[in-house]
């Protein structure tokens, strides 16, 4: 790797200097985040999916049709217009099993037979409780249909539940110092005093901001790197750990020690992926990481999640406002 893009991060007294780097000590000395995991064990996480999973009575009805509304996109040729139309399609049981497999498969740090079964029970306490005659074959193919006329049922069901469950610790001290190739650019508020290396343009931009600050809200800014012992993660509905880009330490803020978490998405980005997760999840101790986007005239919007699931600029980020974010 080019010695621009090199960073090391290192325990004091853990090895001697790189040869041909300069080591930038940490600033403010002591800083230790709080991070959130998964718990080894999933019995509890299936069990609050099952209970919390908005079975009903729409849903139920779903899983007793024959046909399923299916949408068609088309695209006219011309103009380029986008038209969806819903129609009454009967799907083979085959395809319907593979679709509501594949919703199975989603939260990935469950095991989809256990999910599967955490679901069954629900379902038959749902059919119980209405007095509805079943077997285990009914059941099945019901909870199939379900499945797939509502994808999102166990996605927002494992979203609470990985917020619920997702255990909150410490992690490990920032290193005493990092080491750059000699040349690196400075910066006047970020821990270490030095611009990160593998910074994006809008991060760039971002930090620049933050580095321009003569108010005193920004007594310093941190670049979080994903999957350091050291690092902020957030748990998503797929179990995984998310990792906003900063932290940011605001004078006057009174949430999770002052302490601020910002996320970078390109305009490319901001409703593909996991970026509408993301716009959503919640820091058990930090909150709600604030979303940004950087505009081609090097604006920076904060970004909200409209009632159609879709992520939009809000309005104009500033510093001044970071201490009452949520």
């Amino acid at each position: 790797m080019h010695h621009a893009r090199q960073i090391r991060r290192i325990q004091s007294g853990a090895r001697a200097k790189l040869p041909g780097t300069v080591r930038f000590p940490l600033k403010v000395p002591g800083i230790r985040f709080k991070t959130e995991r998964l718990p080894i064990g999933t019995d509890d996480l299936l069990a609050c999916i099952g209970a919390t999973i908005a079975i009903g009575d729409k849903e139920l009805a779903a899983g007793l049709r024959a046909k399923m509304t299916v949408v068609r996109r088309e695209e006219e040729i011309f103009t380029r217009a986008v038209s969806d139309t819903a129609y009454q399609a009967g799907l083979s049981a085959v395809e319907i099993a593979r679709r509501a497999q594949r919703v199975l498969f989603e939260p990935d740090y469950l095991d989809p037979r256990e999910l599967h079964a955490a679901l069954i029970k629900r379902l038959k306490s749902e059919y119980d409780t209405r007095g509805l005659d079943y077997d285990a074959e009914h059941l099945e193919r019901a909870l199939d249909l379900i499945l797939v006329a509502f994808p999102n049922l166990v996605r927002l069901a494992a979203r609470q539940c990985a917020a619920k469950y997702a255990e909150l610790t410490d992690a490990r001290p920032l290193p005493d110092f990092v080491e750059l190739a000699p040349g690196a650019r400075t910066s006047r508020l970020n821990v270490y005093g030095v611009m990160p290396a593998d910074l994006n343009r809008d991060e760039v931009t971002f930090a620049e901001m933050l580095d321009s600050d003569l108010s005193g809200t920004v007594e310093w800014w941190h670049r979080n790197e994903p999957r350091k012992p050291w690092s902020v993660g957030l748990i998503l509905p797929n179990g995984a750990q998310y990792f906003p880009d900063f932290v940011v330490k605001v004078k006057g803020r009174n949430v999770g020690d002052g302490l601020l978490l910002a996320e970078m998405k390109g305009d490319h980005l901001l409703n593909s992926g996991d970026t509408q997760d993301k716009v959503l999840a919640s820091h058990q101790f930090y909150r709600w990481p604030v979303t940004l986007l950087c505009e081609n005239d090097g604006r920076v919007m904060t970004i909200r999640q409209n009632a159609t699931g879709t992520n939009e600029p809000d309005q104009v980020f500033r510093v001044d406002l970071m201490p009452g974010y949520l």
